[in-house]
């Protein structure tokens, strides 16, 4: 889905500093979840290494980040790609370098910067044009051909404050001389971009600044109530689906085209999430909020809206294409609440899960009122 055109001056402003800062071990999400007692899936894995900046509210006249997980490892796994050329990559909606996958199987990748897509088992990006980064989980041994590749076409390892990358350009700068169309980091369009191996994660952004934090090489990673909200994900009602694809909401305000006071109370973080044991499919909002007398009280505001409320976009109630299974709260501080949608069963596995292409489409087109966005 095509990204909202925004100024990326506020990105700068927050990340700026980022890079003054000497390299430090990365936080990983495991140790979080070490920390906290809750399950360390790779949703909070990989959602607990992006800086904390790119997490949380943007403030005023900032809007937020587009933040996409995917795992195309577990797609295939489960059986849920599309007969084809791009089979586990063909569920997803939003992602790493969609715009150029033919390239990740017919070998353009693996000439550009030294891996494919079959070599890559998650993927997480984080854009605010023309700030973009990407984190990828690469499987063991994939990473050694990456260096190579890249040093073949002329790219150099540079060092910038205590950061050390394979480097082309300056920060966010575009460049018909670098142009490859087969590049997946920026290549159709020549722009900077800066490559980082960290044992089989490789991550990449188009900034010095961007790339430190995601390295974990300047200031907190991760969100205090990610933990919370993937363990809702770990809900019974599940059924022991697994999380294949999400995008993260950091900011209600600026996402929302309805008045203040519409939908849902304001909440801290929200992701939307599509999950799957490869027969049934299942559609999750989760949201988090300091109290649970918030969550409560957005929770009897969604479930009384939620039978009349109606789509813009599609003229036909939400219930239609998100028919409800149940909104839960969970938690207390952080408290969770969860919208879950029923699931589809005996469907194509290519197609993918409708109600979560639906919800993608009406947050896009900001049509979910009931949500308040």
């Amino acid at each position: 889905m095509p990204q909202d055109p925004f100024s990326p001056l506020c990105r700068r402003e927050i990340l700026a500093g980022l890079a003054a800062f000497p390299l430090v071990a990365a936080w990983s999400a495991d140790r979080v979840a070490a920390q906290t007692g809750a399950p360390a899936g790779s949703l909070l894995t990989d959602l607990g290494l992006l800086p904390e900046a790119v997490l949380l509210h943007p403030g005023p006249n900032a809007p937020p980040w587009e933040i996409a997980w995917g795992d195309p490892e577990t797609c295939g796994a489960l059986g849920l790609g599309a007969k084809g050329p791009f089979p586990s990559w063909s569920r997803f909606q939003t992602g790493f370098a969609l715009d150029s996958l033919a390239a990740g199987f017919d070998g353009g990748w693996a000439r550009t910067i030294g891996a494919t897509a079959a070599q890559m088992r998650r993927f997480v990006t984080v854009a605010a044009p023309p700030v973009t980064g990407a984190i990828l989980e690469l499987v063991p041994a994939a990473t050694m051909a990456v260096g190579p590749a890249l040093a073949a076409r002329g790219i150099a390892e540079t060092t910038v404050q205590g950061v050390t990358a394979w480097a082309r350009g300056e920060d966010n700068a575009i460049s018909l001389a670098l142009r490859y169309l087969a590049d997946p980091f920026g290549g159709a369009i020549g722009k900077s971009s800066r490559v980082r191996l960290e044992g089989q994660r490789l991550i990449q952004a188009s900034e010095w600044p961007l790339l430190a934090g995601l390295a974990g090489a300047a200031g907190p990673q991760g969100h205090a109530d990610l933990a919370a909200l993937c363990a809702a994900l770990e809900d019974p009602a599940f059924a022991g689906a697994r999380q294949v694809q999400a995008i993260v909401l950091t900011d209600q305000a600026s996402l929302s085209a309805e008045p203040a006071g519409a939908g849902l109370l304001p909440w801290r973080l929200g992701i939307f999430v599509d999950l799957s044991d490869g027969k049934t499919d299942h559609t999750a909002a989760v949201f988090s909020y300091a109290t649970r007398a918030e969550a409560e009280a957005s929770a009897r505001r969604l479930t009384a809206a939620w039978p009349d409320a109606r789509s813009r976009m599609v003229e036909s109630a939400f219930e239609t294409r998100l028919p409800l299974k149940a909104i839960r709260v969970t938690g207390d501080t952080p408290a969770i609440l969860t919208f879950h949608a029923h699931g589809e069963n005996g469907g194509d596995p290519g197609f993918g899960n409708p109600s979560y292409r639906f919800l993608l489409q009406a947050r896009q087109a900001r049509d979910l009122a009931p949500f308040g966005l």
